[in-house]
């Protein structure tokens, strides 16, 4: 009862911060929204019992990706421009778009869903990906950590050409 409790919770404030993140005007608000959207996604997959990939999700996404946002954003000079566009005017058009994305997400995983099946035990198979991640795939792990750094690089370099101009 506690763990429904806790992944309804979750689910709330999961929604609520996806909304606020489409609604707010602010880039660097919506940023931060985002950063609560991941952690609260590494609380669902925590509550799941799937620790390892909660424990990836605040390295990865909220350590890395969210502070590289933030960076990126405070580097240019977009949080004062006015003439950047926030509103989309073809706002019944987004809305059929997201219902028909929600569906097609959502109906596929009703049909599929397992009734009166043990639940799925995913540490040996969270063991298996770690082992993978960390042996056959680092390859992987630092082609990202070097496209990452160029990519900071190069939003200083273009910061700084619009200083000296």
């Amino acid at each position: 009862m506690i763990n429904f409790i806790t992944f309804s919770i979750l689910a709330i404030i999961l929604i609520a911060s996806a909304v606020f993140i489409v609604i707010k005007k602010n880039i660097f608000h919506a940023s931060l929204i985002l950063m609560l959207f991941l952690f609260t996604m590494a609380g669902m997959y925590i509550s799941l019992k799937a620790e390892l990939v909660g424990t990836l999700q605040v390295l990865a996404y909220v350590g890395g990706v969210t502070t590289f946002i933030l960076f990126v954003v405070m580097l240019t000079n977009r949080l004062t421009d006015n003439s950047v566009e926030t509103f989309n005017k073809q706002r019944l058009l987004a809305l059929g778009t997201i219902i028909f994305v929600f569906l097609s997400f959502l109906i596929p995983v009703c049909l599929s869903l397992p009734f009166n099946q043990p639940p799925v035990n995913f540490n040996e198979e969270l063991k298996d990906i770690g082992r993978l991640l960390l042996s056959d795939y680092i390859l992987s792990f630092e082609l990202i950590s070097i496209i990452l750094t160029v990519s900071m690089i190069g939003a200083i370099i273009l910061v700084k050409k619009e200083e000296t101009n």
